[in-house]
């Protein structure tokens, strides 16, 4: 069987934890900045840094978050809309 590679972004998709290198990638991907990406995240414009640096691992409850909004090609403001409803 011949498969095609993944996609960088994608190299995280099946794994438990995320790098600092998949943090960055799946920034890309979702065309969000570190600053912008904190708000979204619920966390500060210098965790998020930490994040992209490699200073800080990245929990992972912010990776399957990621991987989630990327796999199901969900738009920023649906997840946002999504995680933010009350039931």
């Amino acid at each position: 069987m011949i498969s095609k590679p993944l996609p960088e972004y994608a190299s995280f998709a099946y794994a438990g934890t995320m790098t600092h290198n998949q943090y960055r990638a799946a920034l890309k991907k979702l065309g969000l900045s570190q600053r912008k990406a904190a708000p979204w995240l619920g966390i500060a414009l210098r965790t998020s840094q930490a994040y992209a640096l490699g200073e800080s691992p990245i929990p992972e409850p912010v990776a399957r978050l990621m991987r989630l909004v990327i796999n199901l090609k969900l738009p920023l403001d649906e997840a946002a809309k999504l995680m933010t409803e009350k039931k």
